[in-house]
């Protein structure tokens, strides 16, 4: 067992050398790198990372420290890197605010993005736990995508995928005899906003999950072909070969 720690304490040695502003000056070079590519500015949210601060909608955020910034914030560019180079402009993003963590209404919550207001276009994304978090993240940015003309023009067409009789919540009573009909998950069900942001962010971190959905309910089946469509309407570069470069990563990794 000596070995393996001995690794860990040696590898954080170059972290607890470096100054607090080399740290910063380390993550920094990584988000100018990410906003020359995507158009889309990267910054950390300020203040005491001991003391949250409300941001919205119950949403409570925490600033990360130097250490946190230097040491996640490559995993996060590369989480986000997935995306086609144009994609995360086109989808209406501004704005990406970098916090060690978020919580919403006392839980810890991965994303949260702002569709209107003062803060439209701007998504909060937490570096904590970023294999968990990664899901939410991508289930916001497709939020951000809904506003696009394209993916608006195609509500029809994912309501034509539930089966017959099918209601979400915000619509009325929902059939709970089985564990999944016709959504991905239980929250998909709450309208259809959240059951395309499901499927989508279900189809980027686990295909395999989605795939094995999809032979068992037709409608998961037509929705996880149908999301596909609609991000590639907002990028053409969103095409075949990029969702099946995704199956060989894990999240926080670059794309292969």
């Amino acid at each position: 067992m000596r070995a393996p720690i001995a690794l860990v304490v040696v590898a954080a040695l170059p972290a607890l050398a470096a100054t607090e502003e080399e740290l910063w000056a380390d993550a920094k070079q990584v988000t100018a790198a990410f906003e020359k590519r995507t158009g889309v500015p990267m910054v950390w949210l300020d203040g005491d990372p001991a003391k949250g601060q409300p941001v919205g909608d119950g949403i409570v955020a925490f600033p990360p420290t130097a250490l946190d910034a230097a040491q996640s914030t490559p995993a996060l560019v590369n989480e986000l890197s997935i995306y086609p180079e144009a994609f995360l402009k086109r989808s209406g993003l501004l704005k990406i605010v970098v916090a060690r963590g978020l919580e919403r209404d006392g839980r810890a919550w991965g994303g949260f993005a702002f569709w209107g207001g003062a803060k439209k276009g701007t998504l909060f994304v937490g570096l904590r736990d970023l294999a968990h978090a990664a899901k939410v993240i991508h289930h916001e940015i497709f939020h951000l995508t809904q506003h696009t003309k394209a993916v608006e023009a195609k509500q029809q067409a994912w309501r034509g995928c539930n089966p017959e009789g099918f209601v979400y919540a915000a619509e009325g009573e929902v059939d709970r005899t089985r564990a999944r009909v016709a959504t991905i998950t239980p929250y998909a069900r709450t309208n259809l906003d959240e059951d395309q942001a499901e499927t989508f962010a279900w189809a980027v971190v686990d295909q395999p999950f989605l795939e094995l959905q999809s032979k068992q309910d037709a409608a998961i089946d037509c929705k996880a072909r149908l999301v596909r469509q609609l991000v590639k309407l907002v990028d053409s570069s969103f095409d075949d070969e990029r969702w099946a470069r995704f199956a060989l990563r894990r999240p926080g990794d670059p794309l292969p």
